[in-house]
């Protein structure tokens, strides 16, 4: 079942910065995962899909930057970026906290750069 949703984005970062929007999105729901997909309401006008499972998602950008993240409770992943001008990034990614609901995912987690800064991201996704 397909549907349009309106997507509230938040991300906070405990050095203070945070980027937050409303946008539209569409919402995807197939046998064993559900799909949104919607524009980052940013100067890089990102298409982001967030692929949602029932114990882990996928987060992937396209556009100017290109970027794959994988959010998995307690497991080290990777976060891939490559940008338009070539240029590439893998870092470690570690989920503290995931919480998966009906029209909400809640993700805490660092990557091998926010460790290094003492840094933790706080990703909200509410659509409904």
């Amino acid at each position: 079942m397909k549907k349009e949703v309106m997507v509230n984005f938040l991300i906070e970062a405990t050095d203070g910065s945070s980027v937050t929007f409303m946008t539209p999105g569409t919402l995807i729901d197939y046998e064993d995962h559900k799909e949104l997909t919607f524009i980052e309401e940013n100067d890089a006008k990102l298409e982001t899909t967030v692929s949602i499972y029932p114990a882990h998602l996928v987060i992937e950008r396209t556009g100017d930057l290109k970027m794959k993240m994988e959010f998995k409770i307690g497991q080290t992943t990777y976060v891939k970026m490559k940008t338009n001008f070539k240029f590439e990034l893998t870092m470690a990614c570690v989920t503290h906290s995931l919480l998966i609901e009906p029209n909400l995912i809640d993700v805490i987690y660092q990557t091998d750069t926010d460790r290094e800064n003492n840094i933790t991201h706080h990703l909200r996704i509410k659509f409904e």
